[in-house]
């Protein structure tokens, strides 16, 4: 089976899940079924090529979608090389909020640096910093944000969080943009100008430009405790995406009406069970086997 023969089941612009396009070949020819890793080999082969993109674990949509990634100024290689010369060893990420500014339409955006450390290395990382870079403040208050932080030559130093997504490239380790979602919203000192309509404008912007990972992005805020944020994610979904949009299918696979509230543990595994379910009965039984 090449992979062009797998993109014709996204004709239907409709999203798939791995187990139920297992499911839909074991119907078609069931002699001849590939197995999940080559269905799996497959699918990674259309999206390196563009022609699908990933929404959540093994969970896909035809279309293109950037993987977030952003360009580093000459003042942040040299910021990163001055950390990694001396303390390689630790983890960190470099990263500016004015990357934010190509997702938002707000004229005034507050722009510094940030370094985020392992948890017992902040203090060695802001005094190292410190040393050269003068403005630098270690875990700020939201008095100090307010006052003294708007100004591309401040530097935070605050803890990288154990479970934070994020990315490592040959130009350095920053911040995926589910981390960016959750944490301009849970960190609302940090980012008091990405607040509300503006945080779902940005919010907005991100889906359509970029590739948004919905497993990663629930675990990393229910790991964060602020289930809050998946509600409004939801709704302005709902209230700014059309029906055929990537972001609301998964919703409405996974959450239906949400007449009972949301239980965000089991959103992948539901979103599984009703596409599956859209799938006849195959003479195998292999749907009711992707069930278990």
């Amino acid at each position: 089976m090449k992979s062009n023969e797998i993109l014709t089941y996204f004709n239907d612009s409709k999203i798939h899940h791995l187990d139920e396009l297992y499911c839909l070949l074991s119907r078609k020819n069931p002699k001849e079924i590939p197995s999940k890793a080559t269905l799996q080999r497959l699918l990674n082969r259309l999206k390196n090529q563009g022609d699908i993109y990933s929404v959540s674990k093994n969970v896909y949509a035809k279309g293109k979608r950037q993987t977030y990634e952003p360009e580093y100024d000459i003042k942040l290689r040299r910021l990163d090389n001055y950390i990694k010369n001396e303390y390689s060893e630790i983890d960190y990420i470099v990263w500016d909020t004015s990357w934010l500014k190509i997702f938002s339409h707000n004229y005034y955006m507050s722009s510094y640096k940030v370094v985020e450390v392992e948890k017992g290395f902040e203090e060695t990382i802001f005094h190292h910093v410190k040393s050269k870079y003068p403005n630098t403040f270690f875990n700020p208050s939201e008095k100090e944000y307010e006052m003294y932080i708007d100004n591309p030559e401040t530097i935070i130093i605050k803890s990288l969080l154990k479970r934070a997504p994020i990315s490592k490239s040959s130009k350095g380790n920053y911040p995926k943009i589910e981390k960016l979602i959750v944490d301009t919203y849970v960190e609302k000192a940090a980012f008091n100008w990405l607040q509300g309509v503006e945080w779902k404008r940005m919010l907005n912007n991100m889906i359509d430009s970029c590739e948004v990972d919905m497993t990663t992005l629930i675990n990393y805020s229910l790991y964060r405790k602020n289930e809050q944020i998946l509600g409004n994610f939801y709704s302005a979904v709902n209230n700014y995406r059309n029906e055929t949009d990537s972001i609301n299918q998964f919703f409405r696979y996974s959450v239906g009406e949400n007449e009972n509230g949301i239980d965000w543990k089991t959103v992948n595994l539901k979103i599984k069970e009703n596409l599956i379910a859209t799938c006849c009965k195959c003479e195998n039984n292999l749907c009711a086997k992707e069930r278990i």
